[in-house]
């Protein structure tokens, strides 16, 4: 577990205060571990479906300071993240928070593997956009 804790720190490495913006306040430890700033969530409160103008002006926000993703679970509505994302001229990524959120996350390792190397996707700008 620590040699891979020690990978994905080193592959995060790069990305130290990138900001994202995140569906829900439930990345907070991953972001905490990995120095992700969370600029702020799709959700205006948990469980709150996010209005137009609340999007819009999220994406406003977003444009000014140059952030440029947003993460998701396979269990929320993606089509929020996508406009939110496409608004700010970002991407809006899948991530899996927790095994079998994606296809190939079916334990811990493989989960992190995959959330590691989409969050770092996203933050180089290969990503392939909203996913």
């Amino acid at each position: 577990m620590e040699a891979s804790l020690a990978k994905w720190k080193q592959q995060m490495a790069p990305y130290q205060g990138a900001p994202v913006v995140t569906y829900h306040k439930n990345f907070v430890y991953f972001a905490n571990r990995f120095g992700l700033k969370q600029f702020g969530t799709v959700e205006p409160k948990p469980g709150v479906p996010p209005s137009p103008k609340y999007l819009s002006d999220l994406a406003d926000r977003m444009k000014k300071e140059g952030v440029k993703v947003v993460l998701y679970q396979a269990y929320y509505n993606p089509d929020p993240c996508n406009q939110l994302a496409k608004r700010a001229g970002g991407v809006a990524v899948k991530v899996a928070t927790e095994c079998g959120g994606v296809p190939g996350t079916d334990d811990v390792f493989s989960k992190f593997e995959a959330l590691v190397s989409s969050i770092t996707g996203a933050l180089s700008g290969k990503a392939g956009g909203a996913r």
